[in-house]
């Protein structure tokens, strides 16, 4: 058996043993990414807490509950009634779009009746949408 060398292989071959990769844990034990702020995620979201859940077996006091809310489409809570501007935004919850929205509601979503006027702190909202994103 011949053995052919292909140049873009073994080019691959050589960046890879000259740069590994690193390998980092995504989620250590509980279930929240290394990268986030867990004490803060919670102490923040306790605003947010007022009316909203983010564990799937407990019932949210106003809005919708937040469990699984990353990744998924706007106004598709089940049980909930979502204002009509909320129905036509028509957008998934990304982090991206969490974090606009989480920064000025009302702007992002003009008509939106949740009566809370955002999260100004990045690190806030980076907080709190890591949270969110480890309740799946």
């Amino acid at each position: 058996m011949r053995r052919v060398a292909i140049p873009g292989v073994v080019a691959l071959v050589a960046v890879l043993l000259a740069h590994p990769p690193r390998l980092t844990a995504a989620e250590p034990a509980g279930g929240v990414p290394a990268s986030c702020d867990a004490q803060r995620g919670e102490r923040v979201f306790g605003k947010c807490a007022i009316c909203h859940s983010k564990d799937a077996a407990v019932a949210s006091p106003a809005g919708p509950n937040l469990h699984g809310v990353v990744g998924r489409p706007s106004a598709t809570q089940p049980q909930f009634t979502y204002s009509r501007a909320l129905r036509d935004f028509q957008q998934t919850w990304t982090a991206e779009v969490l974090g606009r929205f989480l920064a000025d509601p009302a702007g992002v979503v003009p008509g939106n009746t949740m009566a809370f006027s955002g999260l100004k702190s990045e690190r806030d909202r980076a907080a709190v949408i890591c949270l969110l994103e480890a309740a799946k």
